[in-house]
């Protein structure tokens, strides 16, 4: 392949990458502050040497593109059970020694192993811990803390209802709702700006095999689970971590952050389930 089919090729998936980051944003108008904020928090703790961060639930590589901004020495690992994300990723960063792209479902047992436990400095993720139930949850929290240093950071931007303040609640709750009215109304029968991209996505020719390997996958999303502050900073604390809270808030997205206690046999999984 020629240098100019070669960027030809890079510029493709870069773009699929800023269409993401574009639809994202129609949802959640605050998400490039939220990523910054969680990505400076990142770097603002960075060790000597090559700190390494784990990026969960990856995609197509939204926060591993603002991490490197942040932190260009980093050594960023992403996962994500999704073929179609993961090989957009993937070819952005090819050429990249910085990145490594691996396929895994957080759901399921042994995952993290392959790393080792005390891995990385920092594990990061955005709006995707809220796909999971209340018990997976806490058993991905434990899971995490094995994964992270002594002292080491987790960081999680999503959807997170301010704790036992019902009336405070209610006001972010409008606000959102007013933002979604000022929006154009979308034509009647077309598609959700996210059914647009996937639909644009899967009809690639280059992505027909990431296609039918995600479709061969069944891959569903259930429920939502949107827990508050305060359920976080008690698995949190349960798993292992020393210091939990809300480092930044805009209306109902919050990046909530924690630090791995510096104590030995933190973070362990010996009782954690493995199935």
């Amino acid at each position: 392949m020629s240098d100019s089919s070669s960027g030809s090729a890079l510029s493709k998936w870069r773009q699929l990458l800023v269409s993401w980051d574009t639809q994202q944003e129609l949802y959640r108008p605050d998400r490039e502050l939220g990523l910054r904020a969680m990505c400076e928090l990142v770097a603002s703790a960075r060790t000597s040497g090559t700190p390494r961060v784990l990026d969960l639930a990856c995609g197509c590589g939204s926060v591993t593109a603002r991490l490197l901004e942040a932190l260009p020495s980093a050594h960023v690992v992403g996962i994500d059970r999704d073929p179609v994300l993961l090989r957009i990723a993937q070819e952005i960063w090819a050429n990249d020694p910085r990145v490594v792209f691996e396929h895994a479902d957080l759901r399921e047992a042994g995952w993290h192993e392959r790393h080792g436990r005390g891995q990385f400095d920092a594990v990061v993720t955005a709006a995707s811990l809220h796909w999971f139930e209340p018990e997976d949850l806490a058993v991905l929290y434990r899971v995490i803390a094995s994964s992270l240093r002594r002292g080491g950071l987790f960081a999680n931007l999503d959807w997170i209802p301010i704790a036992q303040a019902p009336a405070l609640q209610r006001l972010p709750d409008a606000s959102m709702r007013d933002w979604e009215r000022q929006l154009d109304p979308p034509r009647v029968g077309s598609p959700s700006p996210w059914r647009e991209w996937w639909a644009l996505v899967l009809a690639d020719p280059d992505l027909a095999a990431e296609a039918a390997a995600r479709n061969a996958m069944g891959l569903r999303q259930p429920a939502e689970f949107f827990a508050d502050e305060d359920w976080h900073r008690s698995a949190l604390t349960a798993a292992g971590f020393a210091e939990v809270g809300v480092i930044w808030r805009s209306l109902s997205s919050a990046v909530i952050a924690a630090r791995k206690t510096d104590q030995p046999g933190s973070g362990s999984l010996a009782d954690t389930p493995t199935g």
